[in-house]
């Protein structure tokens, strides 16, 4: 006597031990492919961030400048910095900004004698400085002076005032750049 299982036909008997090996070693690499785009994406992500906050602070630093050379009566260049010269009267007679060792470096002189001395972009930040450098352009500026007279500034002073700060993240070869143009205070009575 034959006995026919009516629920099973002939051609649907299930996988394979070899189907089932085969599968798993597509979805292994799937999973693998899947795992290195991720892991890429999120680094690269990471690494944007990191360079978003460093360019962020570095620009925070120079918009800093910027608006210390707005508030200054003069500017001088130096070979490797600039000084800012305060009207009398302030706090600060003179703060200098300039570079050493691959760091930026700020020099304040406070109007009673004192001096503060700080590195405001280095290694300890994890920046190297790679280059400063400051130009103004000069052109003659009319200033009244106490007895209401307008008489020519001696010696001239800059009506405007760029600067621009390289530098790239310590153990990393991108070099990134930041300019700023600000200008002094003029018609400032003496």
């Amino acid at each position: 006597m034959i006995t026919v299982r009516p629920y099973i036909q002939r051609g649907c008997r299930g996988f394979t031990l070899v189907e089932l090996l085969c599968a798993t070693l597509v979805m292994a690499i799937v999973m693998v492919a899947t795992s290195i785009a991720v892991n890429t994406a999120t680094q690269t992500y990471t690494g944007n961030q990191d360079q978003a906050s460093v360019n962020q602070v570095a620009r925070v630093l120079m918009d800093h400048i910027a608006r210390e050379i707005r508030s200054t009566e003069n500017v001088r260049l130096l070979s490797n910095g600039i000084e800012l010269i305060y009207p009398a009267g302030s706090t600060v007679s003179s703060t200098i900004y300039g570079t050493y060792e691959n760091q930026l470096h700020v020099q304040r002189f406070q109007a009673d004698g004192s001096e503060i001395n700080a590195v405001l972009l280095g290694s300890d930040q994890g920046f190297v400085i790679t280059y400063f450098y400051a130009n103004a352009y000069y052109q003659p500026v009319w200033i009244e002076n106490a007895a209401g007279q307008v008489e020519a500034a001696d010696p001239p002073r800059p009506r405007l005032v760029n600067v621009k700060l390289s530098f790239r993240l310590a153990g990393q070869t991108t070099v990134q750049t930041i300019d700023i143009s600000s200008c002094p205070r003029m018609n400032q009575a003496e």
